[in-house]
């Protein structure tokens, strides 16, 4: 071990599924995919970042069931380079 420190991991997604991006049904579909392809890589957490309509689905959709959802991290906001 050199202590040098690594840097996190970004996956970056574009459009996932052909329907509503702000329909719950797309959301938790695509809470589901993120989640397991980030575990697949070994991560514990997954954080999501989005506008306000899909971060305010995510967000109801973590609250109804925390237990399930609580390695998930989700920011308001948007990658714009």
């Amino acid at each position: 071990d050199t202590g040098e420190q690594k840097s996190d991991t970004k996956y970056i997604f574009g459009p996932l599924i052909d329907a509503n991006p702000t329909h719950p049904d797309t959301v938790l579909t695509a809470m589901h995919f993120v989640d397991s392809f980030v575990k697949s890589h070994g991560k514990s957490n997954t954080e999501i970042v989005s506008d306000m309509n899909i971060f305010r689905i995510t967000s109801m959709i973590k609250w109804s069931d925390p237990e399930q959802w609580k390695h998930i991290i989700i920011r308001p906001g948007a990658c714009i380079h």
